[in-house]
């Protein structure tokens, strides 16, 4: 879609709003929703502990509706290297075996807001999940390239889902429930020497 300006004609002129262009030619406007959501960052940096990672984030629904606006990705190591990447629907729960969930606590974006989430963000260590939940869908799907430290400078990659850090158009997406799952894996590819994950994810939540 190409990003046009529709003009709105009020009393006091004309207001430009973002609006986008579909092949036909038809036009829709961009909404926000900053001030009608509760909106939540999960945020963290951590050693990749298993060697060969399948779930590393799990991100559960809860009693609201959540909807994932941004999922970040990036990673250096000590050795170069790159892991491919998934987001993952589930629709059962995981049997997590070993595996050991480390919740991420949630950090409001508006300080203003008394609000809670109920989204549960973890990362998962000491070991894979024994078994994942079924798939319902993939969700996303890339490459984190993990450079060297010394290395690293303005132009590191990072992955970002559902549609990118640049652009706000596009479909979140939603969790309805708590038997409502997405997971954020690595394929069991094997993590570069001294393999570091930085994560940043943004939900928003409201009782629809």
């Amino acid at each position: 879609m190409a990003k046009q300006t529709l003009q709105a004609a009020t009393a006091a002129g004309q207001v430009a709003l973002g609006a986008l262009q579909d092949p036909s030619g038809a036009l829709s406007q961009c909404v926000t929703q900053d001030h009608s959501r509760a909106t939540y960052r999960y945020c963290g940096i951590f050693t990749l502990s298993v060697a060969t990672p399948t779930c590393v984030i799990l991100i559960q629904g809860g009693g609201n509706t959540a909807r994932v606006r941004r999922v970040g990705l990036a990673g250096w190591a000590t050795t170069e290297g790159v892991m491919r990447a998934l987001a993952t629907r589930r629709t059962t729960a995981p049997t997590l075996g070993s595996a050991v969930l480390t919740a991420v606590s949630a950090s409001l974006v508006d300080p203003a807001s008394s609000s809670s989430p109920t989204t549960i963000v973890s990362t998962v260590g000491t070991a894979n999940i024994t078994t994942q939940g079924t798939t319902g869908g993939i969700l996303g799907c890339g490459v984190i390239t993990f450079p060297k430290a010394a290395t690293i400078g303005a132009g590191q990659n990072c992955l970002a889902w559902p549609h990118g850090f640049q652009s706000d158009a596009g479909q979140s997406w939603v969790l309805r429930g708590s038997n409502n799952w997405i997971s954020i894996e690595l394929n069991g590819d094997a993590v570069p020497a001294g393999g570091v994950l930085l994560y940043e994810i943004e939900i928003e939540e409201d009782a629809s």
